[in-house]
């Protein structure tokens, strides 16, 4: 399935898509974020609905190589079977992100893939290329029920606060010397 966005000049702050509470007080709401935030609920709450078991988000300045669409089977039997050697499922993989901790912290979760590890992922910023497990999907709908801060920033924020919730990460761009 294929989701669309809601455009921001077609939301009201004063009647938003999704509730907006707990704003930090040094923080201000922008009617993009709300629809963003709101537009991801939506997908995910849409995929529960259709029952499936990994939903992909790449959002419309995103662009996958040719190599990674045909590696995406092989890249998810690695994962599935170090989720099964690790004893823990995963709920989230980070195709692009801006860590907020140093990288060299990560676990590596499953082997090479071509000459990436993939890692369970620092608290990080990025969710415009990630997928979602249906684990990962409940997780979500359950702690993002409303608008605060930013997807990216909520995102990092659960990371940081909730060991169940296992974000991978396998982006290219953690390794400098690529």
């Amino acid at each position: 399935g294929t989701g669309s966005g809601i455009a921001s000049g077609n939301i009201s702050l004063d009647e938003p898509p999704i509730p907006i509470r707990d704003v930090p007080s040094n923080d201000w709401v922008a009617a993009g974020q709300v629809a963003v935030f709101s537009t991801y609920i939506s997908v995910w709450k849409d995929a529960w609905k259709r029952g499936f078991n990994t939903t992909a988000i790449f959002e419309d300045d995103v662009f996958l190589s040719d190599e990674m669409g045909q590696r995406f089977p092989e890249v998810f039997q690695m994962i599935e079977a170090a989720s099964m050697v690790h004893r823990k499922p995963w709920s989230m993989i980070l195709f692009r992100r801006t860590p907020l901790y140093r990288v060299e912290r990560e676990m590596v979760w499953s082997p090479m893939y071509g000459d990436h590890q993939v890692t369970v992922a620092v608290p990080s910023w990025g969710c415009a290329a990630s997928v979602f497990s249906r684990q990962g999907l409940r997780f979500v709908l359950d702690h993002m029920t409303h608008y605060s801060v930013p997807i990216d920033v909520r995102i990092s924020e659960l990371i940081a606060a909730y060991p169940e919730f296992t974000v991978l990460s396998l982006c290219y761009n953690d390794n400098p010397d690529q």
